[in-house]
């Protein structure tokens, strides 16, 4: 054979291969994944390709038969044009609806829900619902929240009951991600029905550890439902389960946050039930109750949390002053508690002060330099909340000025 020839032949295959390496790597990468760009084998293929043709140019020219070699170069060219045109067609292919389709169930499915879930079509979401019955379908489930696929409620409904602890997780976020107010009873009752077994390696503690996260995380998701499920949220705090009421609490206060009328105008009636959770023992009911009320921005929600401030029960003091820190929009509750004549009532103000000074952008600096000006001065009451700030948050020169203070009331331990 010819050595212009032999390049050819062989310069072709070396970046035609290439070209097919990148492509097909291309098109089966999962999304943001990595592909292979075969440029070496490209140019390297290119070059002797060029070479050859140029060397066969020569050849057919000495010997007289330039026709010749327009033929054999027109069919070439045609040859690459196909090839090129056979893997566009291809990578086309790959990426059609139908294919994408055909392929949920491989074991590239991931990377062909996350492709689709870019096509919000009736053909697509149709496919989708037809298989949430199948075993370990929360992918499934997720891609359909993610796009939003309103169509696919009723059959997310319908298959909930059917999952385990994992599987009721992502349904539950795939229906929090569409938002239909309608899915909050279906929601909540998947939540309700949370269990894990007790085992040699996970005793009662454990499961109940285990279950209480897993309804934390389910809860999250009430809150991105329509302000409609406001209704659905009271009624579970009104239930017998402290979890659920727990689990409600938190999901209201997203919605209560975006401050729809409606929402609103339904809060007076329930203004008086969170008020009464003050008086909780638990913990995370009091915390989720109080900052409920302090998202509210309701002025008698706040009153009653200032009235908190002064309760002689720890925990409602410290809930009530982070509550009005981080929510409230002024720190004028807590400024004036501290400034009261009552010790009880300047704990509370001073704790959250603490809280105010940790995590506000604005009005932060004003709770600093209270805080600080305080201890300048000696009081005792103000180490509460230089604690939380000055201590949790790492700022170690503020040790000594409040061992000073303390010192200064002959607290020696």
């Amino acid at each position: 054979m010819p050595a212009g020839l032999r390049n050819v032949a062989i310069g072709g295959l070396i970046c035609g291969g290439g070209i097919a390496v990148t492509v097909w790597t291309y098109a089966t990468a999962e999304a943001g994944g990595r592909y292979t760009l075969a440029f070496g084998a490209i140019i390297v293929g290119a070059i002797e390709f060029v070479v050859g043709v140029a060397q066969l140019a020569g050849d057919l020219r000495a010997s007289g038969k330039g026709g010749l070699f327009k033929w054999i170069g027109a069919t070439i060219a045609a040859v690459f044009v196909a090839g090129g045109l056979v893997i566009g067609g291809l990578h086309w292919y790959w990426n059609t609806t139908g294919y994408l389709i055909s392929r949920i169930d491989s074991l590239e499915s991931f990377d062909v829900l996350y492709k689709l879930s870019q096509r919000n079509e009736p053909a697509v979401i149709a496919a989708l619902i037809a298989r949430l019955d199948q075993p370990g379908s929360y992918a499934i489930a997720e891609t359909l929240g993610r796009m939003h696929a309103t169509a696919a409620v009723d059959a997310l409904i319908a298959a909930l009951p059917k999952q385990d602890n994992y599987g009721r997780l992502k349904f539950v976020w795939a229906l929090g991600d569409i938002g239909e107010a309608r899915t909050a009873p279906a929601m909540l009752q998947a939540i309700a029905s949370v269990k894990y077994e007790k085992s040699d390696h996970c005793d009662n503690a454990c499961v109940e550890g285990l279950e209480n996260e897993l309804r934390e995380q389910m809860g999250h998701a009430l809150g991105n439902l329509q302000d409609e499920a406001f209704p659905e949220l009271v009624k579970a705090i009104d239930g017998d389960s402290v979890r659920m009421r727990i689990v409600a609490l938190a999901a209201m206060q997203p919605i209560l946050a975006r401050g729809h009328p409606g929402v609103a105008a339904q809060f007076p009636a329930v203004m008086p039930r969170l008020i009464s959770f003050l008086d909780s023992g638990r913990r995370d009911v009091l915390k989720n109750a109080a900052n409920a009320l302090a998202i509210s921005q309701n002025p008698q929600a706040l009153a009653a949390l200032a009235a908190s401030l002064s309760e002689r029960d720890d925990g409602r003091r410290k809930a009530a002053g982070e509550a009005i820190a981080y929510y409230a929009n002024t720190i004028a509750i807590l400024t004036g508690a501290f400034r009261s004549g009552d010790d009880v009532t300047r704990l509370g103000g001073a704790f959250g002060l603490g809280a105010a000074a940790m995590y506000w952008k604005e009005q932060k600096y004003d709770a600093i330099k209270l805080l600080r000006d305080a201890l300048a001065n000696n009081d005792l009451v103000a180490v509460e909340g230089a604690y939380l700030f000055f201590i949790r948050d790492g700022k170690e020169a503020a040790i000594a000025p409040m061992i000073a203070v303390l010192e200064a009331h002959g607290d020696r331990e």
